[in-house]
């Protein structure tokens, strides 16, 4: 049963804009990047599509070579559809985690000041040109733009660059006040070109919507706890209507600690995934990028199964699930709240207030 829990993934969500580093955090092999006003690049209006490196309308200089399709952002930049999160990695797994990922194709990469693995990261992207991978990380709400810009500048010392592709706000917790302080100071911070774009994790509506009602940007990326058991339709539904990616990470009745190899659902996943001769990850993960959502599978490096498992998540057939298949996995809906997960994500298991608390109605 430990096995099949590391063979399913976590997919984290993701959304990219503009930014130009100050090339006094950049290491010598790392070009900072041309930033033209962010405003004066954006096109209102302009169609998302899933295109590949070599169609997508970026700086010549930015232009990265990847495997993988991407999405095309309404910032003008985009990102790779599947990349690795390194959301639960211990420390010590991290650089040979990342080796294996990129050795499979992976060029972005997903972690946080809370989970501790920024330097770990950094060290195993050291050597590739900055141009070449895509990086984003969490901090939380702060109480002044001073400790924004503090807190980001932190992360990219650890991460040895000059910027970083999205920083997110990790998740609403700190009340409204701290909510917007933080995402205008990002956007400010993403002016100066410290990160290309600005995201939110694990918002809910009402938190999009007060970033709305206050007249600012929305933000670039949403990353939510999304899987078939747990699909935040009205997120996604308002997210879509605003031309928001969402970068998703699989959770749910998944993992956590629910009995989930028991029950018809989990039968029809197995039968699913059997019927085309993939793992039951590699299924969510297909799943998630037909879905329209950016994907961040992850693993650990302990045993060969895990191991396999990262080339397997990130190359998935190219084979698309049946109308049919997406319709049971889509079926599987159970809204499950955070306190009945009962994980934590950049909240503290003090915060969480019961089974049916969850983070996207955080005051």
């Amino acid at each position: 049963m430990r096995t099949a829990f590391h063979l399913l993934i976590s997919f984290l969500f993701t959304i990219v804009l503009h930014t130009h580093p100050s090339t006094s955090l950049a290491p010598s092999n790392q070009t900072p990047p041309h930033n033209p006003s962010r405003r004066s690049v954006i096109k209102t209006g302009s169609t998302v599509t899933v295109s590949t490196f070599s169609s997508l309308l970026l700086p010549p200089q930015n232009a990265v070579a990847a495997p993988a399709a991407t999405l095309a952002l309404k910032s003008d930049y985009a990102l790779p559809q599947i990349g690795f999160g390194l959301y639960k990695t211990a420390k010590e797994e991290v650089v040979e985690a990342a080796s294996l990922a990129l050795k499979a194709g992976v060029r972005y990469f997903d972690t946080a000041q809370s989970y501790g693995t920024e330097a770990e990261l950094g060290s195993a992207l050291k050597d590739m040109e900055r141009r070449k991978f895509f990086v984003s990380t969490k901090i939380a709400t702060q109480q002044n733009g001073g400790y924004v810009r503090s807190a980001l500048k932190k992360s990219l010392r650890n991460l040895q660059m000059s910027y970083v592709d999205v920083a997110f706000i990790h998740s609403p917790i700190g009340g409204f006040d701290k909510r917007l302080i933080t995402f205008s100071a990002l956007r400010a911070l993403q002016e100066e070109g410290f990160t290309r774009s600005v995201g939110v994790a694990n918002y809910g509506l009402k938190h999009l919507k007060e970033i709305e009602k206050e007249g600012l940007e929305l933000p670039d990326v949403v990353a939510l706890e999304i899987s078939p058991y747990n699909q935040h339709r009205d997120v996604v539904d308002y997210c879509n209507s605003k031309k928001i990616k969402i970068v998703c990470e699989s959770w749910s009745k998944l993992s956590g600690k629910f009995n989930w190899g028991s029950d018809e659902n989990f039968r029809a996943i197995n039968e699913i995934s059997t019927s085309h001769s993939i793992t039951k990850a590699q299924l969510l993960t297909m799943w998630a990028v037909q879905s329209g959502f950016i994907a961040l599978p992850r693993s650990g490096v302990k045993s060969e199964v895990e191991r396999k498992a990262i080339d397997e998540n990130f190359n998935v057939p190219s084979e698309k699930l049946t109308d049919e298949e997406m319709n049971i996995l889509n079926g599987f809906e159970r809204n499950l709240p955070t306190g009945a997960l009962g994980r934590t994500d950049g909240w503290t298991a003090d915060d969480i207030k019961g089974e049916n608390w969850d983070i996207t109605t955080a005051i």
